[in-house]
């Protein structure tokens, strides 16, 4: 979750640009005259659980909470739902920058890369986190890979297709179980931590068929959660926030769907 949320939190990008962006900002340049603020088009339709729904829904009235913060700045706002209308409507407003909001498009979050990828075709600075960025934070199997390969310890993990996947002999219970895909601790709770096979079996099969996508299958470790965040435009550090959870009568201590 950390990682993911660093690689997801407000970095400027800008095709050819970042530099002298951060450059100004330090500098105390202008601001922009008009921002762009793109949020997620939340439908029941594109998703496959209320749980799901609950991720995105009020998408709108969330990006709203910016607006008196912006009018202090003396910065004019539009308001562009991530559709497939959002890059006319970009074109039309013509804004100098895009505060980027969007977590998922029609219900996918690997198609939240399309909005940076028609921020840097049309050359619009944006907030968060660019393509490749988002792309990555949006497969959890590629995550523990790459983690891996650059010696940064992981536990021991697998990717599941189907409900007969072999389970990998080294994997070691508890296990847990989380969709390869989602966001927002979608399906997290503790019926995702199994203790043999006939529970990994029974929990895999649920995800698959409700959510139609890969799961990730890997060692549990209780331990201390942290939430990472990455400043890049300013100072460059990485700020961390100690998650304290107290979940009574719970055998696993871990921020799950409910208390996330």
């Amino acid at each position: 979750m950390g990682l993911l949320t660093m690689m997801q939190s407000n970095l400027i990008n800008s095709p050819n640009t970042r530099g002298q962006i951060a450059k100004q900002n330090r500098a105390g340049g202008a601001l922009p005259k008009k921002i762009a603020v793109l949020y997620t088009d939340a439908k029941r339709e594109y998703c496959s659980t209320d749980e799901e729904f609950q991720t995105i829904d009020g998408s709108y009235e969330e990006a709203l909470l910016f607006e008196s913060y912006f009018q202090k700045l003396g910065v004019k706002t539009c308001y562009i739902k991530a559709d497939a209308n959002m890059t006319q409507k970009l074109k039309k407003e013509k804004p100098d920058m895009a505060l980027n909001l969007v977590t998922t498009v029609k219900g996918y979050d690997y198609l939240g890369a399309t909005v940076p990828a028609a921020l840097e075709l049309l050359e619009i600075p944006y907030t968060g986190t660019n393509i490749l960025g988002f792309s990555l934070g949006c497969n959890k199997y590629l995550m523990h890979a790459l983690l891996s390969q650059h010696g940064v310890p992981v536990p021991r993990f697998q990717l599941m297709s189907s409900k007969t996947t072999p389970l990998d002999p080294t994997l070691r219970f508890p296990l847990i179980l989380k969709l390869n895909e989602e966001h927002s601790n979608i399906e997290i709770k503790q019926e995702s931590v199994v203790e043999n096979e006939v529970e990994l079996r029974k929990r895999l099969r649920y995800l698959l068929r409700t959510y139609d996508q890969d799961v990730l299958v890997s060692e549990f470790i209780d331990g201390r959660e942290f939430a990472a965040f990455l400043f890049q435009s300013y100072n460059r550090k990485v700020y961390t926030v100690e998650r304290v959870i107290n979940m009574p009568g719970k055998k696993h201590q871990f921020m799950d769907y409910t208390h996330g």
